[in-house]
């Protein structure tokens, strides 16, 4: 089903989130300014989401350079744990992401996983 706003309510803009990336470098949302941001939520003890995150990343891969950046944003509470489902080609226009706390999570009224954003 798609976005209906007679069901779903008015659209909103994503609240600016800062997220890690394995490296424990900090990335502000507002950094994806002007693309197509798709931001997924996911975790590796999720049974859906393991088989789910390389269909999403090779979404990147037949888009790279084009205006669309993909974030996956894993919320397992330690990198190891998601690093493990992480498949080997990372497209060029995708970046993994960390909200162990799942503060960014919250903020986007995510509490189901896998979910998705445009």
């Amino acid at each position: 089903r798609g976005y209906d706003p007679e069901v779903d309510g008015p659209a909103r803009p994503a609240p600016n989130v800062t997220l890690l990336d394995p490296s424990r470098k900090k990335h502000a949302l507002e950094e994806f300014r002007g693309n197509i941001v798709l931001v997924h939520f996911w975790a590796s003890w999720c049974p859906p989401c393991v088989p789910e995150l390389p269909e999403f990343l090779a979404v990147g891969k037949a888009f790279e350079g084009k205006k669309l950046k993909l974030l996956a944003i894993s919320t397992d509470e330690r990198w190891e744990g998601a690093a493990k489902i992480i498949p080997g080609e990372i497209p060029s226009n995708a970046s993994l992401l960390w909200d162990p706390e799942s503060e960014a999570a919250d903020r986007f009224g995510s509490y189901v996983f896998p979910e998705t954003y445009v």
